[in-house]
């Protein structure tokens, strides 16, 4: 296993299936130490912090105070997208930008979870549930995929353990989330806590 094998296989999944067809050719997150950027390079560090942007209503309830559980089920398909430790600013404000107006209906911006990568590594530990992969994103130096493994069992158990994966997932991230509305003062606190 190498890096060219590990993002052949990136490459080649189509996009809802990216997750799983990663974890089952390179199981228990093995591709990790790599980074599935076309530039190549070593992957993501477990000191590393990672950065969620959350608005309403897409991905977070300001009246029900919880992270949306739909918007955390791509873990298990394309990847969740986050901002990688030592993004640009110009990085940082255009995941921002493309949050706010991606969808149908107006967004407010919630703010961000900071997390470090060890954090959702250690989650279902002894075993792995999620890996946090360095991948590209258009022109972005600094993007990384948050990958759910495939749980074996019945179609209803992986069901239910993907579910129960997902609500661990929105645990650590709503207990690490960093409020704030105001783009400018968001990237200003991210840069505070060491993104």
């Amino acid at each position: 296993m190498d890096q060219a094998s590990c993002r052949n296989v990136w490459l080649e999944a189509t996009r809802h299936e990216k997750a799983e067809k990663l974890d089952n050719a390179f199981p228990n997150c093995a591709c990790e130490i790599h980074s599935l950027c076309e530039a190549g390079g070593a992957g993501i560090t477990s000191d590393e912090l990672v950065a969620r942007v959350f608005t309403d209503p897409a991905s977070y309830s300001t009246s029900t105070d919880a992270i949306v559980g739909q918007s955390v089920t791509c873990v298990h398909s394309i990847g969740l997208s986050t901002i990688r430790q030592g993004a640009s600013d110009e990085e940082i404000m255009s995941t921002i930008d493309v949050l706010l107006k991606q969808k149908n209906e107006p967004q407010n911006l919630v703010g961000a979870s900071i997390v470090k990568t060890e954090m959702f590594r250690e989650l279902g530990n002894p075993d792995r549930w999620f890996g946090v992969y360095a991948t590209d994103d258009g022109s972005k130096e600094h993007h990384a995929d948050l990958l759910g493994t495939s749980p074996v069992g019945s179609k209803s158990q992986i069901k239910n353990l993907k579910s129960h994966r997902r609500a661990q997932l929105c645990k650590v991230l709503k207990q690490n989330l960093l409020l704030e509305s105001e783009p400018k003062v968001l990237l200003e606190k991210l840069r505070e806590c060491g993104i």
